[in-house]
């Protein structure tokens, strides 16, 4: 099985089972079925790529412990972890030149919006700009400008749609 979840006009990402329908590995694609790049890295059993640009991919990597938000440039061996210190779980979700969007969770379980300039070390935690009535926050896209598309909600889970922009 396979699926492939986002393009970049030329390339697609998504992910890739077995055959026997096990083990989801990041793919990633340049129009063909025999195009195939696995973007696993060896540290992860299951991996998955969630969104593309013109140089990179972005995803997830998963054990059987953690997940950790996870950066590509085309190969397995090129994977770099973004998980931050401090954050039990991270998941990338888009990725727009130089800046990856996702979330992380924190020890409490809270779920915190987050941007990355390609390290673990180098993120920013746009929960920190959101009014105290929205708890949890989660970033889904970024644009080229650097808009940042996401959602918040409350303590007793009302949605609120969020546009984080960068100050300029």
């Amino acid at each position: 099985e396979s699926g492939a979840v986002a393009t970049n006009g030329t390339q697609q990402v998504g992910w890739a089972t077995d055959p026997y329908g096990a083990d989801d590995h990041a793919m990633l694609w340049s129009g063909m079925h025999d195009s195939q790049v696995d973007l696993n890295p060896s540290r992860f059993s299951l991996s998955f790529a969630n969104a593309i640009d013109g140089q990179s991919q972005v995803g997830v990597g998963e054990t059987l412990s953690t997940a950790h938000a996870l950066l590509w440039h085309g190969s397995a061996a090129s994977a770099i972890d973004l998980n931050p210190k401090d954050y039990v779980y991270s998941y990338a979700t888009g990725v727009s030149g130089n800046k990856q969007v996702g979330f992380g969770t924190k020890s409490d379980y809270s779920y915190h919006a987050l941007i990355w300039s390609g390290k673990a070390s180098k993120f920013v935690d746009l929960q920190n700009a959101l009014p105290s009535s929205l708890t949890q926050s989660y970033a889904a896209s970024i644009d080229a400008a650097g808009n940042v598309g996401g959602y918040a909600t409350e303590a007793d889970g009302t949605p609120h749609a969020i546009v984080w922009q960068p100050v300029k």
